[in-house]
């Protein structure tokens, strides 16, 4: 088979209608997707002379000062992601800072992607920094090719086995009683609501009579600040059955907020959250956190993160054999196939709850039938 020259490549129609291109260049292989086929074609020869011909010449240091002061949504990030991969590229990809863009190719970006002594979980959120980045370039015309695209991504790290136990649970419910926060607990241990899901449910979004909430955002602290956005993920929105002991807990914090309101009176911030500040307003997720963590202390729980509440819902609930691994997922806003590995324990356990079920609706009827036989004979 002889070599395809520079620019010469496939273009197929992909589901959708849009039609994808696939060419060479330089050794270098060059894909996206173009609108029509005549779109692709031009797509193609733009970012094949931008590889053979021109290649950007500032540094990397240069295109992540400027990826850096773009508005997190126009690079498809949200804002505590656009930051936590700042972060991670300036402490672990200095290496970089001062390489140019056409001398940057995948031994480079493969070797500064090592990270030795990192944990895989660094590792592997470091390289999708530098993806994003990169991408960036190509979208700006700067690069025609992805170099770190071509780097293996990092493998995940192991699942840990997250069990908490209802004593667990228990304890720090009762360590959390009384305090202000006191329903954060209810809905993390009772709902499975992640930490910013707590603090940006609104009362509007609560059916006490039905037992039901919607969850709809997430409260985070970024460069941007304080702010209520999305949901972490697009299942992160969702309906969330409430249990009853969940329900008097967000009955009495109601009572409790609304004596607090009159005591505050036009000091207060009518956000219509369930958790608050004393003054209605937003609550630092790492408020909560450092509050969690003094009830965990206090209750004696190893684990003193407030993702103990959603992981022991998720293990419960899993355990339970009541509800199937979909089922679980859509109540946290989960993806079923981590859900699977992260709970493996747990599943494995309504497994067998189930299959005990399946058991024992195969009985053996041979007494039964027996029985009735002879009675029937007696009686003839």
């Amino acid at each position: 088979m002889s070599k395809r020259r520079n620019g010469e490549g496939t273009f197929e129609r992909r589901p959708g209608k849009r039609w994808r291109y696939r060419i060479l260049v330089n050794g270098q292989r060059v894909d996206g997707y173009g609108a029509t086929k005549d779109d692709a074609q031009a797509q193609a020869e733009a970012r094949a002379a931008i590889v053979g011909e021109r290649p950007a010449r500032e540094t990397f240091g240069e295109l992540y000062a400027e990826w850096c002061s773009l508005d997190p949504s126009s690079v498809g990030l949200r804002p505590t992601t656009r930051d936590q991969y700042a972060t991670l590229i300036r402490a672990h990809l200095t290496q970089l800072h001062d390489v140019r863009l056409d001398r940057l190719d995948k031994r480079t970006a493969a070797t500064a992607l090592r990270l030795p002594g990192a944990s895989p979980s660094v590792r592997r959120a470091t390289y999708a920094a530098l993806v994003k980045v990169l991408d960036y370039a190509v979208d700006a015309g700067l690069v025609g090719v992805n170099v770190a695209r071509q780097v293996p991504r990092p493998p995940a790290p192991e699942a840990r086995n997250r069990e908490v136990s209802t004593h667990d649970a228990q304890a720090v419910l009762e360590q959390a009683r009384g305090h202000r926060y006191e329903v954060a607990a209810w809905l993390a241990f009772g709902c499975g609501l992640r930490r910013g899901e707590v603090l940006a449910l609104r009362w509007s979004e609560v059916d006490l009579k039905a037992g039901t909430l919607a969850v709809s955002g997430n409260v985070t602290r970024s460069s941007a600040g304080l702010q209520r956005g999305a949901t972490k993920t697009r299942r992160g929105r969702r309906n969330v059955p409430v249990p009853p002991v969940v329900v008097q807990a967000l009955k009495a914090h109601k009572k409790r907020q609304t004596a607090e309101q009159l005591v505050a009176g036009s000091a207060w911030e009518p956000t219509g959250l369930v958790v608050t500040t004393e003054l209605g307003r937003l609550v630092e997720p790492r408020t909560l956190s450092r509050v969690w963590q003094r009830w965990a202390k206090d209750a004696g729980v190893a684990d003193t993160g407030t993702h103990t509440g959603r992981h022991y819902a998720a293990s419960t609930l899993l355990a339970s054999g009541a509800a199937s691994v979909a089922d679980v997922a859509a109540q946290l806003g989960h993806d079923p196939a981590v859900l699977l590995n992260t709970y493996a324990v747990a599943v494995a356990e309504g497994q067998r709850a189930a299959s005990h079920a399946l058991g024992a609706s195969l009985r053996p009827m041979g007494t039964t039938r027996g029985t009735t036989r002879r009675a029937a004979a007696a009686t003839d």
